[in-house]
């Protein structure tokens, strides 16, 4: 190749990656198709010393505030307005779980991604407000526990993107440390390893964007 094609070249391929470059630095926002969402998990555990105290079916429904937000770590995004626990089985040594529904709508803030601009694998969401009243048996008795996420020691969701931007499914992380009242547990854990994310009460995926 000639000393000039080479240049020329370089210098194309040089543009392309700034252009890309650009592109990814002042993409500052994100674009949601729906503000409205359903997550339904299969199982919710609810953990006491390290021991599995109760697993139930669960529903979120809630919205984003707006059609698009900003990357900005600590964004509050939206609200869960709807939260029901259902067909809860014991575990080890518990009794049940319910959502105290009087603590809704429950704060959404945007905590950051995964993966490397633009190819964003997943996004994180701190949960905050989440309030769950758990009854466990224990050897001191019926143990009624007030387990409420803040956002000092949030619930941390993880929504899943594919190549397309759908988000097909998330995760709560597993948090050893939220905060409990009314019982000898200081802290129990709340975790769900998968769910379905979709439109409201339709099928349809979601997608997430950025622009």
């Amino acid at each position: 190749m000639k000393f000039h094609q080479r240049l020329l070249l370089c210098a194309a391929m040089t543009v392309l990656f700034l252009g890309l470059a650009i592109a990814s630095a002042s993409a500052g926002r994100f674009s949601y198709s729906d503000t409205g969402f359903r997550q339904t998990f299969r199982t919710i555990s609810i953990e006491a010393n390290n021991q599995i105290g109760v697993q139930c079916e669960a529903t979120f429904e809630g919205a984003f505030h707006a059609s698009t937000w900003r990357k900005v770590t600590g964004s509050l995004v939206g609200l869960i307005r709807v939260a029901r626990l259902n067909n809860c089985i014991e575990g080890s040594a518990n009794s049940g779980a319910t959502v105290l529904s009087e603590t809704l709508p429950w704060h959404i803030q945007y905590e950051g991604f995964e993966g490397t601009l633009p190819n964003i694998t997943s996004l994180r969401f701190n949960e905050v407000g989440v309030s769950v009243i758990a009854r466990f048996r224990s050897p001191f008795g019926t143990q009624v526990c007030l387990i409420r996420s803040t956002t000092a020691r949030p619930l941390r969701a993880i929504w899943r993107r594919s190549g397309n931007g759908e988000i097909p499914s998330g995760s709560l992380e597993i948090n050893p440390t939220l905060p409990a009242t009314g019982c000898i547990y200081l802290e129990l854990a709340m975790y769900a390893v998968t769910s379905e994310i979709s439109r409201g009460i339709s099928t349809e995926r979601i997608t997430i964007t950025l622009i």
